[in-house]
């Protein structure tokens, strides 16, 4: 979709948000039970990483705004915390800690 001349490009994430949740921070709001994507990341990084859930927790906290510290790479506009990164990081922990994954 290309965007009108004077009009601004349109939120990538946009396609992903009802209407009422336009203009609002995009946000990763840990569940009780993740989505699948969100298991499947932290599986992976249980059986493939050595610890590496725990970096990901280090890093990804939040700023003083109640953003992600380490999140926003170019555009410079950072979620708001607990972002994607931390809660599969905090599945991770979970997985390793009961050994759920079955390795």
């Amino acid at each position: 979709m290309l965007a009108q001349p004077n009009q601004p490009l349109p939120d990538p994430t946009s396609t992903r948000r009802s209407p009422a949740q336009l203009g609002q921070p995009v946000t990763a709001t840990p569940r009780t039970s993740p989505s699948g994507v969100i298991h499947s990341a932290a599986v992976l990084l249980v059986t493939r990483s050595d610890r590496g859930w725990v970096r990901l927790l280090e890093e990804h906290v939040a700023d003083s705004n109640g953003h992600c510290a380490s999140c926003g790479g170019q555009s410079g506009v950072a979620p708001v915390w607990p972002c994607a990164m931390w809660v599969i990081g905090q599945e991770a922990e979970r997985l390793a800690s009961s050994r759920a994954c079955g390795w």
